[in-house]
């Protein structure tokens, strides 16, 4: 398992970027959560290795609308604890209800 943490620059906002990057994960059994920045937007994600390889692939080759230009690996984390995921999903859901993050479920 690993977490991956990652930075979108381009046209994020208003493409649907952080809902296709919910499918993508939730898709391939991956955890994780993205908000949109003045840069962009940052997300997080966690899986398997080769999974959360294939997820980078596939946000990219699946969302043209996006128009990312640099897609770069800011780390690779520890994977979460569970009480540190429990945490995280709730702070999301609730930033995803006032609109500013979607964090898959």
């Amino acid at each position: 398992m690993i977490r991956l943490q990652v930075r979108c620059r381009g046209t994020v906002q208003g493409v649907g970027f952080r809902p296709t990057v919910h499918r993508v994960a939730t898709s391939l059994g991956l955890a994780g959560w993205v908000i949109n920045d003045p840069l962009g937007a940052i997300l997080e994600i966690e899986g398997p290795e080769d999974t959360v390889n294939l997820f980078v692939d596939r946000l990219v080759a699946e969302h043209a609308l996006a128009r990312l230009q640099v897609l770069e690996e800011k780390a690779r984390l520890e994977p979460l604890t569970a009480e540190d995921k429990a945490e995280m999903q709730e702070l999301l859901r609730a930033k995803a209800q006032s609109g500013r993050a979607s964090a898959p479920k």
